[in-house]
Formats: structure tokens, C-alpha cells, sequence
């Protein structure tokens, strides 16, 4: 079994809505296997909330939570989403030669 890929946000605590990002995440269609979420260590700090996702290409997650506000950390992913996206900038590169 591989272990789930995910999404490491900043929340700020005034905009800290768990609800909206488990839709996000699944308006997607991605389903989250886990959740994690560590609270502000100090006041004005954001709660930090890592999800584990189905999915290896979290792209158009990382996007949807970028477009409502959302600061991505990080976006873990394996190496077979890595050789995909190694590939279609290959075959972009071969598009765009004379």
C-alpha cells in the first residue's frame, strides 16, 4: 500500500473553516484519507492543516484553494506524478520547436 500524497495549508484563524476545505477538496474529486490540523502557537498565527489526499495530482486542488485564499506550503506527490508532468512539458517543448 503507498502512502496518501497531500497538501500542507496556512489558514489564517479568522478564515479557519474545515467544512469548506474538505467541499474544496472534493469538488475536485478528490477524496481526503486523513487530516491533521495543529492550531496557532501564538495569537495571529495560522492553523496549519495537512490533508491526505487519494490522488497523486493535486494541481487543481492546489489551485482551487490558492483562488479562496488559501496559502499551499507544500504539495507532496510521487514520482510517477513527477515523470507525468516531466513528460507533458517534454511534449510542450516539442510543440513549441520551429
Amino acid at each position: 500500500m503507498s502512502t496518501p500524497d497531500g497538501l500542507l495549508l496556512d489558514i489564517p484563524a479568522v478564515d479557519y473553516d474545515l467544512s469548506r476545505i474538505v467541499r474544496l477538496t472534493e469538488q475536485e474529486g478528490v477524496r481526503i484519507v486523513a487530516i491533521h490540523v495543529e492550531p496557532p502557537r501564538m495569537e495571529g498565527d495560522p492553523y496549519r492543516v495537512d490533508l491526505r489526499t487519494d490522488r497523486a495530482d493535486l494541481a487543481r486542488v492546489s489551485a482551487a484553494m490558492r483562488r479562496h485564499g488559501y496559502t499551499v506550503i507544500q504539495e507532496s506527490t510521487t514520482p510517477e506524478a513527477d515523470a507525468e508532468w516531466a513528460e507533458r512539458a517534454e511534449a510542450f517543448l516539442k510543440y513549441l520547436e520551429p
